[in-house]
């Protein structure tokens, strides 16, 4: 760091990604409620969920937590620290889950924490978690909802969630680059142990992944054992993805193969891709084939409009169970302009007005425009850095000018921030301008009004574009600075009018040079 005096100061700022830190005084909430959804069921209770996560100082912030259903409800507690050695966290959750089945309730509570940290000379991440459940009448939100559930003993998933209560979990990730060109090592692992049962069910995964050229590639081996019932699953995999094309819009092939010496031997290949001026269609194939099992395929197309994105998917797997969607997703946002629609909407983003300026393109956001009342919606940017907002002003509707075209913004983090654009509207003119021996008056000479305000210069070809004039009044060009180098015209938009675009009048005129005294 350089001071303003010039002196320098060098000290090391310790880097580890931990979502729950906030800045000293601060405080960051969220509050949210609607029915549980796991999978492809849905639930109908209602579930409320609330965060409060307070800064005490730079590098230790308090975080706390409620859940709740009408039958359970649990309550987090904890800490996160930022140290030189990394980020560490931890917390306690109880729980109390009522089971309507046999009219008992279940009181547990359970220990978390992690460690990460990333180490910028060796260009190596780290994450280290631990959880553990002190009884097995500790549940989660959807154990819990499971369980008050008559249909829970047809799913084996959640059968076994209720009957395996977990007693210990360990997970470990580490990401290694190894430099430029040279790809990327990765190993996770995880390890689960429980109170009903004997042995530990544990899973890790470790592969290299790189780019030659224009293909993506990754090759990996994974393991998952289970020491209670002796299963053991090992499987290589190799996944490669390349774009058939030179252009941006290309579509982009990606081929998975999966070696199991258990499942059986697999394959699954896709072709996904753009289209449009703005990208605004989607696309994708795939197609499955397993050694012990059927053949499965699907099918996915979707269209982001400036309002709302829309999809619709079809497809059979490889049990022969037909499937089709159709979805649609976007946002609502009311602001001091009115409400306007957006096809998608992060915890950041920028609300645009332009009075008059419907229609115009968002270049932060592809396939955006404002609408017809002048307001648009950039769903997502960066906080606490500099963001610029702008319109391309060759989307502008003729009759409608901006004083600037884009501005700088720098948001705070869950905010939505109101750029307001100032707009001149008004019928355009473009004066064909001749002098009275059919020459044209020099380029770049300015051009005033009857109360001497500036409305524009003469361009190539004697011409001069102006916007907000009066239907009919005078205009004086000067190009020099002496009082004969000047000429006026009188100009009244209603004779010999020609448009050749919406909301411009080209209107030839004579400019007459003063007399000579």
């Amino acid at each position: 760091m350089t001071e303003a005096n010039g002196q320098t100061r060098l000290f090391t700022v310790p880097f580890a990604s931990v979502a729950q830190l906030v800045r000293p005084g601060y405080t960051r909430y969220q509050v949210s409620t609607g029915r549980y959804r796991y999978a492809d069921n849905n639930l109908d209770e209602i579930v409320f969920q609330g965060t409060l996560q307070y800064g005490l100082v730079n590098d230790v912030t308090v975080n706390s937590g409620v859940m709740a259903t009408p039958h359970y409800i649990a309550a987090l507690a904890g800490a996160a620290f930022n140290t030189p050695f990394g980020a560490i966290a931890s917390d306690i959750t109880f729980s109390e889950t009522k089971l309507s089945r046999n009219d008992r309730t279940q009181k547990g509570y359970s220990l978390h924490a992690s460690y990460n940290v990333s180490m910028p000379l060796t260009n190596t991440s780290l994450t280290l978690a631990a959880y553990r459940y002190m009884s097995k009448d500790f549940y989660n939100l959807r154990d819990a909802m499971w369980a008050n559930r008559v249909d829970y003993f047809e799913n084996s998933q959640a059968r076994n969630s209720m009957f395996f209560r977990p007693r210990n979990q360990f997970q470990l990730s580490v990401n290694q680059e190894l430099g430029a060109g040279r790809g990327n090592l990765y190993l996770t692992g995880s390890t689960y142990s429980y109170w009903s049962r004997k042995g530990t069910r544990s899973e890790y995964q470790a592969g290299y992944s790189n780019v030659y050229r224009r293909l993506n590639y990754q090759v990996g081996y994974s393991r998952s054992f289970d020491t209670d019932n002796l299963r053991d699953d090992r499987r290589i995999y190799v996944n490669f993805s390349i774009p058939l094309g030179e252009s941006q819009q290309s579509p982009l092939l990606s081929t998975t193969l999966n070696g199991s010496k258990g499942a059986g031997n697999s394959l699954q290949t896709s072709v996904s891709g753009v289209a449009g001026e703005d990208n605004q269609f989607s696309y994708g194939l795939s197609a499955s084939a397993m050694e012990k099992g059927g053949s499965g395929y699907s099918a996915s197309t979707g269209y982001r409009s400036p309002y709302a994105y829309l999809t619709a998917t079809a497809g059979n797997d490889s049990l022969n169970n037909r499937q089709t969607s159709l979805g649609v997703s976007g946002a609502v946002v009311a602001h001091p302009f009115g409400i306007t629609l957006s096809n998608d909407l992060s915890d950041t983003f920028a609300i645009i007005h332009a009075e008059g300026a419907g229609g115009a393109t968002i270049n932060n956001s592809p396939g955006n425009r404002l609408d017809p009342w002048g307001n648009g919606i950039v769903p997502s940017v960066t906080p606490y850095e500099k963001n610029a907002v702008s319109i391309d002003p060759e989307a502008l509707p003729m009759n409608v000018e901006l004083s600037a075209t884009e501005q700088e913004i720098i948001p705070r983090a869950n905010s939505a921030t109101l750029v307001n654009f100032t707009t001149q509207s008004g019928e355009a003119m473009l004066f064909d301008i001749r002098m009275s021996d059919g020459s044209i008056p020099p380029m770049a000479s300015e051009a005033f009004d009857a109360q001497g305000k500036s409305v524009g210069y003469v361009v190539q070809g004697g011409r001069l574009f102006a916007r907000g004039l009066k239907d009919k009044g005078t205009i004086k060009v000067i190009w020099g600075r002496y009082a004969a180098d000047h000429c006026i015209f009188s100009y009244h938009s209603v004779v010999k009018r020609q448009t050749d675009k919406p909301g411009v009048t080209i209107l030839p005129v004579r400019c007459m040079k003063p007399q000579k005294q």
